[in-house]
């Protein structure tokens, strides 16, 4: 500090109490979850007084946190691989018949975990042979679609989460079960289960009771990682088949195990280097598709080709031919099933 300087603490007369409404309402909207909400009501009588005047605009300001975040990623993933017309939007009002009932699961709910299912987005069967690999969201994992009559079944999520490994020093513990919302289950074998916490409004996705799969970070967070994540092609999904995850394959071709060095499932979503991971369309043109003769389909290179033939069919720009590269990837694998002698 120059000798012209005065170094003399600015006394600051404004108590936080004395601050205008208008400033208390702006505070209130960026909130990132109700448990934070709470807390600002709990400081004093004021602010409960201005919450009063203004709950309801809290209310829906706190369901989009969750609400927008899954309707992205559900269009997302409809503009991306998923079969037309999967993806139901609610109606104005949100879903009238989500109600909490007897046995139903939901009786238990809190009223904002309850508001947000009403105006969720869901990925639905049109018919009997909707293919489950077809309407994967991750791994495994199928989106429960509570825009049908009795598809709730949950109620227990705090205590599949506590079993899964969630609560203690290293993750932040999930709420009570009557804040938690089951958004996808998993199924066959390690498929991933995705749950989320209307309370605090983080996100747990859990590999077949094994643990986190993936950071434990809010729902804007968590649904905005993973359009990335596949925009990049981290996991491939594949018509019919389990997902292939591409670059935790490049990672282990090397081998890195050798020098102590593992595959941590939750460094999925970590910065990414494009210099790390090239892509070249000529070379993959000449190279041409992986042969894999007598080797099980969902290797490095299938998952690379299948790349390729997202690129080759337009993604992710206005020439984007989605049916045409659905098709040309379900021959791909046919052929390569052939090749390979295991169906």
């Amino acid at each position: 500090m120059s000798e012209d300087e005065d170094d003399t603490p600015i006394p600051w007369y404004v108590s936080l109490m004395d601050l205008p409404t208008e400033l208390y309402v702006k505070i209130f909207l960026t909130l990132f979850n109700q448990q934070s909400v709470v807390a600002l009501r709990l400081t004093c009588r004021k602010l409960e007084d201005v919450y009063q005047r203004i709950a309801e605009t809290v209310r829906v300001d706190q369901r989009e946190h969750i609400v927008v975040p899954v309707r992205n990623f559900l269009e997302f993933l409809d503009r991306f691989k998923l079969p037309n017309d999967r993806v139901r939007h609610p109606p104005p009002g949100g879903w009238p018949h989500i109600q909490p009932g007897p046995g139903n699961g939901l009786e238990s709910k809190t009223p904002l975990a309850l508001d947000i299912l009403r105006h969720l987005s869901y990925i639905y069967d049109l018919e009997p042979q909707f293919d489950y690999y077809d309407g994967c969201i991750t791994h495994r994992s199928t989106m429960v679609d509570y825009s049908e009559t009795d598809s709730y079944q949950g109620g227990q999520e705090d205590m599949w989460l506590d079993e899964s490994g969630f609560v203690g020093d290293d993750h932040p513990p999930p709420s009570e079960g009557r804040h938690i919302l089951t958004l996808a289950e998993g199924w066959e074998g390690p498929g991933h289960s995705i749950y989320i916490d209307t309370w605090t409004g983080l996100v747990y996705e859990d590999e077949a009771e094994c643990g986190p799969s993936a950071p434990i970070i809010l729902a804007q967070d968590f649904f905005s990682d993973r359009i990335k994540s596949l925009k990049r092609f981290d996991e491939v999904f594949v018509p019919g088949e389990h997902t292939i995850y591409r670059r935790q394959a490049h990672y282990e071709r090397e081998q890195p195990w050798q020098n102590g060095h593992y595959w941590d499932r939750e460094e999925r979503y970590v910065e990414y280097d494009p210099d790390d991971d090239p892509y070249d369309a000529e070379a993959m043109e000449r190279q041409g598709e992986h042969d894999g003769t007598n080797q099980e389909f969902g290797c490095m290179e299938d998952a690379d080709w299948i790349r390729y033939l997202y690129f080759k069919h337009g993604w992710p720009g206005e020439d984007w031919d989605k049916e045409a590269c659905l098709k040309a990837i379900r021959d791909f694998v046919h052929r390569r099933h052939q090749r390979s002698g295991r169906w």
